[in-house]
Formats: C-alpha cells, structure tokens, sequence
C-alpha cells in the first residue's frame, strides 16, 4: 500500500518527470502550458518546491536524465495542438531556469523517454502536422552531457505514443 509523500506545490497535469537517485523533477504541463518545475527530495516526505522554469511553456512532454542532468523535449506548445522539437536541461543538483540544449529531428507530442548514465533516447510521439496526425517511429539520441540538436537513432519496431521507462 501507498503512503503519502506530500503534494505538488501546484495542481499540474501531462507533465514530464525526471530524477537522479536523490531528486525528482517534474516540468511542463497544464494548465495553460506551464514552464514551471517543480523538485523535492526522495529522503524526506514532504511537498514539492520550485526549482525553475522551462525555456518554454509546453504540456505532454518527455523527460530524461541521470545523476546530472534532466532533459525536457517535445510536447504540445498551444491550444491549436501544435508540437514542439524543443529540449531544455537543467543540473539536477542546483535550482534555476532550465537553458536551451538543441532540438529533436522533428516536433512531436508525447514521445517516451529513456536515459542510461550517458546517452538519453526519446522515441515515438504524435505528429499534429502530418495528414492525418499520427503516431511516429522515430528514435532520437543525445548525449546527456553535451548541449546540441538530437541525433536519429532508428525506428520504433512499430508506431507509438505515451511510451515511458527509465
């Protein structure tokens, strides 16, 4: 059974999260495609605190991280649906405004994000502007360390949205 940790210090929802083995992060979301992120502590129960704002404001985002870094990319940049190929990091250890780190291949909402201690992975993800909009197999790669626009890394076996892991 769950025990209660504490609350986000603001009611957000479609957000992207990342961490390293002491802080969590959640970034982005709604309402009105907030910038904020939000940080607490895994040792100690209690609300989150704000760590900082995105480089833009933007839900249904992916994150991904190590014990540095977290990266924010992609998501859903207004009301119209439109998709962002932004990503934003931040130094896990320290609180400020989240820096401009490139770009991803192509704007997508919801692509999933996987992260080892050197190289982050954003795949899948939906595509607004194609006709119709649709789900994409795209792979993406960057490397956590360095700032720069990501890398195409493959295909997805198979198209798809909302994919997560660690």
């Amino acid at each position: 059974n769950g025990i209660k940790f504490g609350d986000l210090n603001a009611q957000i929802s479609v957000m992207g999260g990342t961490g390293s083995s002491t802080r969590f992060l959640a970034g982005g979301g709604q309402p009105g495609f907030s910038t904020q992120i939000q940080y607490g502590a895994f040792s100690t129960k209690g609300n989150t605190a704000d760590y900082g704002d995105l480089t833009a404001g933007r839900d249904l985002l992916s994150a991904l991280g190590n014990e540095t870094r977290g990266v924010w990319g992609g998501g859903r940049i207004n009301p119209s649906n439109d998709a962002s190929n932004v990503m934003d990091y931040i130094t896990i250890g320290s609180t400020g405004n989240a820096t401009d780190f490139g770009n991803l291949t192509r704007a997508r909402q919801n692509p999933g994000g996987f992260s080892s201690t050197v190289r982050g992975v954003m795949g899948g993800g939906f595509q607004p502007g194609t006709s119709p909009g649709t789900s994409t197999d795209i792979i993406d790669y960057i490397t956590i360390a360095s700032t720069g626009n990501a890398t195409d890394f493959g295909d997805l076996a198979f198209t798809t949205t909302h994919a997560d892991g660690l």
